[in-house]
């Protein structure tokens, strides 16, 4: 019997980052992310190795986008591991539907479950329409 091989599939991705330089257009797909309390919103982002040229820079702003939710923030640490870039940013600002979130907004957003329970609100919002 014959079985034919499925080619692997790239993992989807869970987001996009784009860098904030000048003439920058290139956005890379993150395969995962997480949203962490370190004395302030950080955000950890995975992206393969492969898809990126050269490692971003510490200080250097990045830009993440997923859906209607916008995060720019500073590369704190970036390191190779297991076959991935981990970058670690420091949110700066974020834009969740088309509003800037002020700085007490950004830490509820992002510390104390907002986000969470911003994607079950789109959720819920999606299966009633």
């Amino acid at each position: 019997m014959d079985f034919e091989r499925i080619p692997s599939q790239p993992p989807r991705p869970h987001g996009w980052l784009r860098g904030m330089r000048a003439g920058q257009t290139e956005e890379l797909p993150v395969t995962w992310f997480g949203l962490v309390c370190d004395d302030g919103p950080v955000l950890n982002i995975g992206l393969c190795q492969g898809v990126v040229g050269n490692m971003p820079k510490s200080g250097e702003a990045l830009f993440f986008r997923l859906g209607k939710v916008e995060l720019v923030g500073k590369v704190v640490d970036c390191s190779k591991f297991f076959g991935r870039i981990l970058v670690r940013l420091r949110l700066l600002h974020a834009v969740v539907d088309g509003r800037r979130l002020a700085a007490g907004q950004l830490h509820e957003f992002c510390c104390r479950d907002g986000w969470r329970r911003w994607l079950a609100q789109r959720k819920d919002s999606a299966q009633t329409a």
